[in-house]
Protein backbone atom coordinates (compact mmCIF):
# COMPACT_ATOMS: atom_id res chain seq x y z
CA UNK A 1 0.00 0.00 0.00
CA UNK A 2 0.97 3.23 -0.76
CA UNK A 3 1.54 5.86 2.25
CA UNK A 4 -1.56 8.51 1.60
CA UNK A 5 -0.88 11.56 -1.10
CA UNK A 6 2.49 9.41 -1.94
CA UNK A 7 2.75 9.31 -5.78
CA UNK A 8 3.42 5.49 -6.68
CA UNK A 9 6.44 4.65 -9.51
CA UNK A 10 6.14 4.04 -12.79
CA UNK A 11 8.09 1.33 -14.70
CA UNK A 12 9.79 2.53 -18.68
CA UNK A 13 6.91 0.29 -20.14
CA UNK A 14 4.13 1.65 -18.50
CA UNK A 15 5.12 5.00 -18.77
CA UNK A 16 4.79 5.02 -22.74
CA UNK A 17 1.81 3.45 -22.92
CA UNK A 18 0.73 6.32 -21.04
CA UNK A 19 2.74 9.35 -23.21
CA UNK A 20 -0.05 10.02 -25.66
CA UNK A 21 -3.10 10.01 -23.31
CA UNK A 22 -0.94 12.19 -20.51
CA UNK A 23 -0.76 15.05 -23.89
CA UNK A 24 -4.56 14.58 -24.59
CA UNK A 25 -5.70 15.48 -21.35
CA UNK A 26 -7.42 11.82 -20.89
CA UNK A 27 -5.33 10.87 -17.46
CA UNK A 28 -6.46 11.51 -13.83
CA UNK A 29 -4.32 13.60 -11.33
CA UNK A 30 -2.68 10.73 -9.84
CA UNK A 31 -1.38 9.36 -12.99
CA UNK A 32 -0.38 12.56 -14.55
CA UNK A 33 1.78 13.67 -11.63
CA UNK A 34 3.23 9.35 -11.78
CA UNK A 35 4.31 9.73 -15.80
CA UNK A 36 5.25 13.08 -14.73
CA UNK A 37 7.74 11.57 -11.84
CA UNK A 38 9.01 9.32 -13.86
CA UNK A 39 9.64 11.59 -17.16
CA UNK A 40 11.71 14.03 -14.49
CA UNK A 41 14.52 11.41 -13.41
CA UNK A 42 14.37 8.90 -17.06
CA UNK A 43 16.03 10.09 -19.68
CA UNK A 44 14.86 7.59 -22.21
CA UNK A 45 11.07 8.67 -21.47
CA UNK A 46 11.74 12.66 -21.29
CA UNK A 47 12.98 12.38 -24.89
CA UNK A 48 10.47 10.19 -25.82
CA UNK A 49 7.85 12.74 -24.73
CA UNK A 50 9.19 15.52 -26.23
CA UNK A 51 9.71 13.40 -29.11
CA UNK A 52 5.84 12.85 -28.79
CA UNK A 53 4.67 16.58 -28.28
CA UNK A 54 6.30 17.91 -31.88
CA UNK A 55 4.67 15.18 -33.47
CA UNK A 56 1.74 16.13 -32.03
CA UNK A 57 2.21 19.67 -32.71
CA UNK A 58 3.29 18.89 -36.47
CA UNK A 59 -0.21 17.19 -37.05
CA UNK A 60 -2.27 19.85 -35.51
CA UNK A 61 -0.58 22.35 -37.73
CA UNK A 62 -1.84 20.16 -40.88
CA UNK A 63 -4.79 21.85 -42.85
CA UNK A 64 -7.80 19.50 -41.80
CA UNK A 65 -9.50 18.16 -45.08
CA UNK A 66 -13.02 17.26 -44.11
CA UNK A 67 -14.26 13.77 -44.66
CA UNK A 68 -16.40 12.90 -48.10
CA UNK A 69 -19.85 12.96 -47.73
CA UNK A 70 -20.83 9.42 -48.20
CA UNK A 71 -18.11 8.27 -45.41
CA UNK A 72 -19.76 10.91 -42.99
CA UNK A 73 -23.34 10.29 -43.62
CA UNK A 74 -22.34 6.20 -43.21
CA UNK A 75 -20.46 7.18 -40.04
CA UNK A 76 -23.39 9.33 -38.77
CA UNK A 77 -25.98 6.56 -39.59
CA UNK A 78 -23.77 3.58 -38.26
CA UNK A 79 -23.91 5.18 -34.73
CA UNK A 80 -27.17 6.12 -35.10
CA UNK A 81 -26.98 9.74 -35.48
CA UNK A 82 -29.40 12.14 -36.26
CA UNK A 83 -28.37 12.93 -40.24
CA UNK A 84 -30.59 16.30 -40.57
CA UNK A 85 -28.84 17.27 -37.40
CA UNK A 86 -25.15 18.58 -38.94
CA UNK A 87 -25.37 20.80 -42.55
CA UNK A 88 -24.44 19.77 -45.79
CA UNK A 89 -22.21 21.67 -47.70
CA UNK A 90 -22.67 22.97 -51.89
CA UNK A 91 -19.47 21.34 -51.95
CA UNK A 92 -20.05 17.68 -50.92
CA UNK A 93 -23.24 17.72 -52.07
CA UNK A 94 -21.35 18.49 -55.91
CA UNK A 95 -19.32 15.31 -55.37
CA UNK A 96 -22.08 12.97 -54.65
CA UNK A 97 -24.49 14.30 -57.35
CA UNK A 98 -23.21 11.61 -59.68
CA UNK A 99 -23.49 8.85 -57.24
CA UNK A 100 -27.37 10.21 -57.16
CA UNK A 101 -27.65 9.55 -60.85
CA UNK A 102 -25.87 6.11 -60.99
CA UNK A 103 -28.15 4.51 -58.18
CA UNK A 104 -25.15 3.89 -56.13
CA UNK A 105 -25.44 6.31 -53.60
CA UNK A 106 -26.07 4.45 -50.08
CA UNK A 107 -29.20 5.69 -48.46
CA UNK A 108 -28.24 7.80 -45.66
CA UNK A 109 -25.92 10.26 -48.72
CA UNK A 110 -29.47 10.04 -51.04
CA UNK A 111 -31.55 11.61 -48.12
CA UNK A 112 -29.17 13.95 -47.33
CA UNK A 113 -28.31 15.28 -50.97
CA UNK A 114 -32.16 15.64 -51.92
CA UNK A 115 -32.90 17.62 -48.83
CA UNK A 116 -29.79 20.03 -49.56
CA UNK A 117 -31.43 20.08 -53.03
CA UNK A 118 -34.62 21.13 -52.49
CA UNK A 119 -33.25 24.45 -50.54
CA UNK A 120 -30.45 25.38 -52.22
CA UNK A 121 -31.37 26.53 -56.33
CA UNK A 122 -27.53 26.47 -57.25
CA UNK A 123 -27.10 23.13 -56.56
CA UNK A 124 -30.44 21.67 -57.92
CA UNK A 125 -29.38 23.39 -61.11
CA UNK A 126 -26.18 21.92 -61.11
CA UNK A 127 -27.88 18.69 -60.68
CA UNK A 128 -30.52 19.21 -63.44
CA UNK A 129 -27.95 20.04 -65.88
CA UNK A 130 -25.91 16.90 -64.99
CA UNK A 131 -28.88 14.82 -65.81
CA UNK A 132 -29.69 16.16 -68.94
CA UNK A 133 -26.32 15.31 -69.99
CA UNK A 134 -25.99 12.01 -68.81
CA UNK A 135 -29.56 10.67 -70.58
CA UNK A 136 -28.14 12.41 -73.71
CA UNK A 137 -25.07 10.32 -73.63
CA UNK A 138 -26.83 7.43 -73.08
CA UNK A 139 -29.36 7.89 -75.79
CA UNK A 140 -26.63 7.87 -78.78
CA UNK A 141 -26.39 4.66 -80.22
CA UNK A 142 -24.00 1.92 -78.94
CA UNK A 143 -21.19 0.87 -81.82
CA UNK A 144 -19.96 -2.49 -81.05
CA UNK A 145 -16.20 -2.59 -81.50
CA UNK A 146 -14.13 -4.90 -83.94
CA UNK A 147 -13.63 -8.28 -83.16
CA UNK A 148 -9.60 -7.27 -82.96
CA UNK A 149 -10.36 -4.79 -80.54
CA UNK A 150 -12.35 -7.32 -78.36
CA UNK A 151 -10.19 -10.66 -79.26
CA UNK A 152 -6.13 -9.44 -80.45
CA UNK A 153 -6.03 -13.21 -81.10
CA UNK A 154 -8.84 -13.53 -84.11
CA UNK A 155 -6.45 -10.75 -85.48
CA UNK A 156 -3.08 -12.57 -85.58
CA UNK A 157 -5.18 -16.23 -86.47
CA UNK A 158 -6.56 -13.88 -89.91
CA UNK A 159 -3.46 -12.36 -91.10
CA UNK A 160 -0.73 -15.55 -89.63
CA UNK A 161 2.29 -15.39 -88.92
CA UNK A 162 4.62 -11.99 -89.86
CA UNK A 163 6.67 -12.11 -92.37
CA UNK A 164 9.32 -10.92 -89.50
CA UNK A 165 9.25 -14.29 -88.47
CA UNK A 166 11.60 -15.70 -91.46
CA UNK A 167 14.08 -12.66 -91.08
CA UNK A 168 16.79 -14.76 -89.92
CA UNK A 169 16.42 -17.79 -93.19
CA UNK A 170 16.12 -14.81 -95.47
CA UNK A 171 19.04 -12.70 -94.35
CA UNK A 172 22.05 -14.38 -96.27
CA UNK A 173 19.80 -14.76 -99.37
CA UNK A 174 19.51 -10.74 -98.34
CA UNK A 175 22.94 -10.05 -98.43
CA UNK A 176 24.03 -12.45 -101.50
CA UNK A 177 21.45 -10.27 -103.54
CA UNK A 178 22.65 -7.13 -101.80
CA UNK A 179 26.29 -7.70 -103.24
CA UNK A 180 25.35 -8.87 -106.89
CA UNK A 181 23.21 -5.93 -107.57
CA UNK A 182 26.14 -3.62 -106.50
CA UNK A 183 28.87 -5.57 -108.41
CA UNK A 184 26.56 -5.27 -111.72
CA UNK A 185 25.47 -1.38 -111.16
CA UNK A 186 29.72 -0.54 -110.75
CA UNK A 187 30.04 -2.74 -114.16
CA UNK A 188 27.31 -0.91 -115.91
CA UNK A 189 28.67 2.42 -114.66
CA UNK A 190 32.08 2.08 -116.21
CA UNK A 191 30.95 0.56 -119.43
CA UNK A 192 28.69 3.46 -120.07
CA UNK A 193 31.18 5.94 -119.14
CA UNK A 194 33.45 3.89 -122.34
CA UNK A 195 30.54 3.78 -124.21
CA UNK A 196 30.11 7.66 -123.80
CA UNK A 197 33.52 8.58 -124.31
CA UNK A 198 34.70 6.51 -126.37
CA UNK A 199 38.05 4.57 -126.39
CA UNK A 200 40.13 6.92 -128.19
CA UNK A 201 39.28 9.93 -126.00
CA UNK A 202 39.68 7.77 -122.49
CA UNK A 203 43.11 6.86 -123.81
CA UNK A 204 43.91 10.27 -124.81
CA UNK A 205 42.70 11.41 -121.37
CA UNK A 206 44.66 8.88 -119.76
CA UNK A 207 47.81 9.31 -121.41
CA UNK A 208 47.93 13.35 -120.81
CA UNK A 209 47.19 12.25 -116.98
CA UNK A 210 50.18 9.80 -116.77
CA UNK A 211 52.41 12.60 -118.64
CA UNK A 212 51.35 15.35 -116.29
CA UNK A 213 51.71 13.15 -113.16
CA UNK A 214 55.56 12.61 -114.41
CA UNK A 215 56.81 16.06 -115.60
CA UNK A 216 58.84 17.04 -112.99
CA UNK A 217 59.50 20.95 -112.73
CA UNK A 218 62.58 22.47 -113.86
CA UNK A 219 64.31 24.73 -111.50
CA UNK A 220 65.17 28.51 -111.76
CA UNK A 221 68.43 29.00 -113.72
CA UNK A 222 71.11 32.03 -111.95
CA UNK A 223 71.31 34.35 -114.84
CA UNK A 224 74.66 35.12 -116.16
CA UNK A 225 76.83 37.57 -114.75
CA UNK A 226 77.11 41.28 -116.48
CA UNK A 227 79.19 41.28 -119.30
CA UNK A 228 79.00 45.29 -120.39
CA UNK A 229 81.39 47.52 -120.88
CA UNK A 230 83.39 48.89 -117.97
CA UNK A 231 84.09 52.75 -118.31
CA UNK A 232 87.42 53.87 -118.04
Amino acid sequence: MFATGRVPRMKCSKVRMLLSAMLDGELGRSEKEAVLRHVGSCERCRRELEELRRLRDLLSALPSEPLPLGVRMNILSAVGADLSAGPVSCEEVRQALHLLLEGGAPEAVERAVRAHLDICQGCAREFEELRRSVELVRSLPKVEPPDWVVDPSRYVERVGRPLWGFSWALRPVAFATATAAFVALMVLGIWRGVAIRGPEEVAIRTSKRATASTTVQRPMEAPAPYKGRVSE
